[in-house]
């Protein structure tokens, strides 16, 4: 397990004042190679919420229910998140609000 959480190397060098758009040029990088839709967060997570949100997202996203569009994907987990986390204290907007999606996030899978 990293000793950081996840996702802390994008906020880390968007502090520092020599990298402004880190975070947008990552994510402008993927696109433009190809990638059609790119999900990152907007502050640091938590590992284990983050996990158990990126989980859910991914089997929602993957599921036998057709393939579903990115944003319903994600903001089903994130629902579910919000009502019934596995935990009390991930049902905290920091644990579930962080991810974004860029790119082509209405297309089908």
């Amino acid at each position: 397990m990293s000793s950081r959480p996840a996702g802390s190397a994008g906020r880390e060098a968007r502090r520092d004042a020599h990298s402004t758009g880190y975070l947008e040029g990552i994510v402008q990088a993927l696109l433009q190679s190809g990638v059609r839709t790119v999900v990152a967060t907007l502050w640091d997570v938590d590992d284990t919420s983050s996990r158990a949100l990126f989980a859910d997202f991914y089997r929602r996203l993957m599921g036998d229910d057709g393939r579903p569009a990115p944003w319903r994907a994600l903001w089903e987990a994130q629902r579910a998140m919000l009502r019934q986390p596995e935990e009390p204290w991930q049902s905290h907007p920091f644990h579930w609000a962080a991810p974004a999606l860029f790119g082509l996030w209405r297309h089908t899978a």
